[in-house]
């Protein structure tokens, strides 16, 4: 019984705490658009010790794709940041309210962890595994009035 648990915790303990860290931090984590702020941009850092690609894409995509980002694939050396621009562009039909999205931030599997074998590629680390995407939270205004600044 305890060889058995044995064999059973140790693949799940290197299968749970061996992964790198891949994932990107953002800053700001959300960002808000409307009629009178139409552009933002936020911050992707790697955080991991490794070169790391990640590709951006939209989890749940704004309405008639009225908000615009680039790049849509970055390659960053550990510890570097690169700016990505949003740009909204309101629909001319588009009815006024709050319409909220998610930009995935993925990082990808990068090529140097695998080894080209004579049967194909293999894992360099077999007990590495991607962390899940980091999300960028989007919220739209549409027809909203400009912010007013606090009174003195």
């Amino acid at each position: 019984m305890k060889a058995f648990t044995l064999a059973f915790l140790i693949p799940l303990t290197l299968l749970l705490c061996g992964a790198p860290a891949l994932a990107a931090k953002l800053e700001p984590d959300s960002v808000t658009l409307d009629d009178f702020a139409n552009s933002h941009y936020f911050t992707i850092t790697n955080e991991g010790e490794a070169v790391q690609t990640y590709s951006l894409s939209w989890k749940t995509p704004p309405t008639g794709e009225m908000v615009r980002f680039a790049p849509r694939r970055v390659t960053l050396e550990a510890g570097q940041s690169l700016i990505v621009n949003l740009l909204y562009r309101k629909p001319a039909n588009l009815p006024d309210g709050e319409y909220a999205s998610e930009l995935l931030i993925t990082p990808e599997e990068n090529p140097e962890r695998f080894e080209k074998t004579s049967t194909g590629f293999t894992r360099n680390d077999p007990t590495a595994q991607l962390d899940a995407a980091t999300l960028l939270s989007v919220l739209v205004k549409a027809g909203a009035e400009p912010a007013q600044p606090p009174a003195p």
